[in-house]
């Protein structure tokens, strides 16, 4: 461009954006640090537990307790967390296509449901093997009405991405969009 055909707009500074260094590009190196610390916290607190990490519990050979907050936090402070960032960003800070976003968001979110998926199963294994009732504290509770939460929004996901003209009816129902 000729220097003199610049209009108003290009000369105004913008708001920062994903990719600046003022915006928030630095919230998914935040994120990532805060999940491996959590992570490390975690993982200590494992190693104080007096059951060693993941040998099956006596009497009887009950599934180790140990599997339950490992794969949990995989899930919710790890993966879940990461799948989003790379849905956000994954464009913007490293030059991949918005269809290899969504690919590494679905398999991120898929390793989420797995071991989300497994520490259910090591939590109910360890009850049941204890003779504890499955669903017995307002923890239990509130770990299942938040699963049941994050299933709804993975089937509103894999429905608006595989029926793209359910998005249509969405907006209509919802008057968004």
């Amino acid at each position: 461009r000729p220097v003199g055909s610049q209009h108003a707009s290009a000369m105004s500074p913008s708001p920062p954006g994903p990719s600046t260094a003022g915006g928030w590009s630095r919230l998914p190196g935040i994120q990532r640090g805060a999940a491996c610390v959590f992570l490390v916290v975690m993982l200590f607190w494992l190693d104080s537990l007096p059951t060693p990490w993941f040998e099956r519990e006596a009497p009887g050979g009950v599934v180790s307790f140990n599997y339950h907050p490992l794969c949990m936090t995989l899930a919710f402070v790890v993966m879940m967390p990461e799948a989003l960032v790379v849905y956000a960003d994954g464009e913007d800070s490293r030059g991949w296509t918005h269809l290899n976003a969504k690919r590494v968001h679905t398999l991120l979110h898929g390793l989420s449901t797995l071991f989300l998926v497994m520490g259910l199963m090591a939590i109910f294994a360890n009850h049941s093997g204890h003779g504890v009732p499955p669903m017995y504290s307002a923890h239990s509770w509130m770990g299942l009405v938040t699963t049941v939460l994050v299933s709804l929004q993975a089937l509103v996901g894999v429905v608006i991405y595989f029926f793209t003209p359910a998005v249509g009816l969405i907006q209509g129902l919802t008057g968004v969009g």
